[in-house]
Formats: C-alpha cells, structure tokens, sequence
C-alpha cells in the first residue's frame, strides 16, 4: 500500500482509497489495458493485412479472447479493442478458409 497525494488538498491518502479521507474528492485509479487485448487486435489487423498467413486470425482471435477474459475479471480497459480483435480475427480465417477452397477448386489440390 503506497501514499499518493490528493489533487484537492495535498494531503496523503492511501492509493487503495476511491475518495480522499479528508477533504471526500474522488479519486482516479489508473485503469491499466489488457495487453492480450491490445496485442489480439494488432495480430488481427495484420491477419487481414496478410491474409495468405491464415492462422494470425485464429491467433488473433485466440489472444482478444483471453484479453476480454482479464477485462471482465480483472476490470481492466480494452474490452472494445478485445472484441473488435475477435471479429476481425473470425472474418479473416473465414475469408482464408473461402480463399483457400476457391483456389483449390480452380487449381486443384494445392498444399499449403
């Protein structure tokens, strides 16, 4: 448990407290964001960038999900980013998935 100082009076105030003992002003916690979901979300994106690597959307869905895990459980910020991730992550293993059949029908049985 550490001391902070309180914006409003300048007195220290443990930094476990919502408001300052001594003059009420709320107080700010840091919100900190998930990386998973941050980390998922920048996998994702590159996925559809590189959409001939299919398993970065299954990895970028695999990590916004664990992302948005640690937001609901642990309050942390990046739930947006965490199923914003999922969603591309999902759209662009699919669109790997069509890719890949239209391919083989067309060429015939390519391996990857």
């Amino acid at each position: 448990m550490a001391l902070i100082k309180c914006p409003e009076c300048k007195k220290d105030v443990s930094d476990q407290a919502s408001s300052c003992v001594f003059c009420g002003r709320p107080l700010k916690r840091k919100n900190r964001m998930s990386g998973f979901a941050l980390f998922g979300f920048a996998i994702s994106v590159t996925s559809v960038v590189l959409f001939l690597i299919g398993f970065l959307g299954i990895i970028g869905f695999t990590l916004s999900l664990i992302g948005l895990v640690i937001c609901k459980k642990k309050g942390r910020s990046g739930t947006g980013l965490a199923i914003a991730g999922m969603i591309i992550g999902f759209i662009s293993t699919a669109f790997f998935a069509v890719w890949s059949y239209y391919l083989n029908s067309l060429f015939g049985n390519i391996t990857w």
